[in-house]
């Protein structure tokens, strides 16, 4: 247990310590990611279970998070392609987060190593909040993340999903 919290203590000092090194950057525009956040919005807003859907022709992906205020996070990946015969592979990570004027990082610790996933929260009304992610190669999207209940009603998401791309290509 004594590992375990070391290691989570460790985890949330580097991506607390990450974090000075962005805000402390210069005007100049040098590379670094120009934040769009919400300043206004709070833990209490965002804790909770969310997902979001990229629904393809030869792709399909859930992404689900469950954000706790204490700075723990689940997020899981559910994902079919149709190259693969819309095989499901379903990715669950025990990660840590942080929330700094609109900013959300998640850290990642996975079998392929650590991955930081930065977003801004671009707006949150009722049960969608609306995300610009940016990712390690530089590119950026939006996306509309929408509360759900629980991890497996996402994965439910996932599943109805897959049953009709499955069907459309017995089809």
């Amino acid at each position: 247990m004594k590992k375990f919290y070391l290691s989570a203590t460790l985890v949330l000092g580097m991506v607390l310590g990450s974090m000075a090194l962005v805000a402390c950057s210069n005007d100049e525009d040098n590379g670094t990611i120009a934040w769009q956040g919400t300043p206004s919005v709070t833990t209490n807003q965002i804790e909770g279970m969310w997902y979001s859907v990229d629904n393809s022709d030869e792709t399909l992906s859930v992404d689900a998070v469950y954000i706790e205020s204490n700075g723990n996070c689940i997020f899981g990946e559910y994902v079919a392609q149709a190259k693969n015969n819309w095989a499901k592979e379903t990715y669950l990570h025990n990660t840590m987060w942080t929330l700094d004027r609109g900013n959300v990082i998640i850290a990642i610790n996975s079998y392929e190593g650590r991955k930081v996933i930065q977003a801004d929260v671009l707006d949150l009304a009722g049960n969608t909040m609306r995300v610009k992610r940016y990712w390690d190669n530089g590119q950026t999207d939006v996306v509309n993340f929408v509360a759900i209940s629980s991890i497996a009603a996402a994965e439910h998401v996932f599943s109805t999903l897959l049953e009709a791309k499955q069907a459309e290509k017995e089809l």
